[in-house]
């Protein structure tokens, strides 16, 4: 793809996770999965949720993903959830661990590890911004998603939202996890 084709996509990504454009968007790509992580931080204003396999170095650890994480963290009343599927001692040398570290251990992100005990029975990660718009991968082995916003979106939001903290009440914190 060229630059005004990714331009072109972070648009529609934009459009989607802002509710200004009901059609859904295609990811298929570890670039486009930036782009949508990218957007979701710019546009959120409460909390972000996000199931993930490993928070890909390809995507989490970029200067820009980094940047916009911070931009939120920043905001007032802002809260990020994450929880991942690969244990947290296999995820401390990251980037975005090493970042956001801090934030990890005093709590402002909440991170935790889902044990494969729990994760084998789904096979699917998601992002949820503000109980409003996300991205949802079937399968969490390949980078392809659907992301969605506006009107249409906010109930299967909503329930990804639930799933999110009835996977979160039932898993190790971070301070737990290091020790696995």
């Amino acid at each position: 793809m060229s630059n005004s084709d990714f331009e072109d996509y972070r648009s529609s990504v934009r459009a989607a996770i802002s509710g200004d454009d009901e059609r859904a968007v295609l990811n298929g790509s570890l670039k486009h999965a930036q782009i949508v992580i990218e957007e979701a931080f710019r546009a959120a204003s409460q909390r972000v949720r996000i199931l993930s396999n490993s928070l890909d170095g390809g995507c989490y650890d970029s200067p820009s993903v980094l940047a916009l994480v911070k931009d939120f963290l920043a905001r007032a009343g802002t809260s990020l959830s994450i929880l991942v599927e690969t244990p947290i001692s296999e995820i401390q040398s990251g980037i975005f661990y090493k970042t956001f570290e801090a934030e990890i251990q005093s709590g402002k992100i909440d991170l935790a590890y889902v044990p494969s005990a729990i994760s084998k029975d789904y096979g699917f990660n998601f992002l949820v911004v503000d109980e409003r718009s996300y991205r949802f991968e079937a399968d969490r082995r390949k980078p392809e998603a659907v992301v969605l916003g506006g009107a249409h979106a906010a109930l299967p939001a909503q329930r990804l939202a639930r799933l999110f903290d009835s996977l979160q009440a039932r898993v190790v914190g971070p301070a737990d996890a290091v020790l696995l």
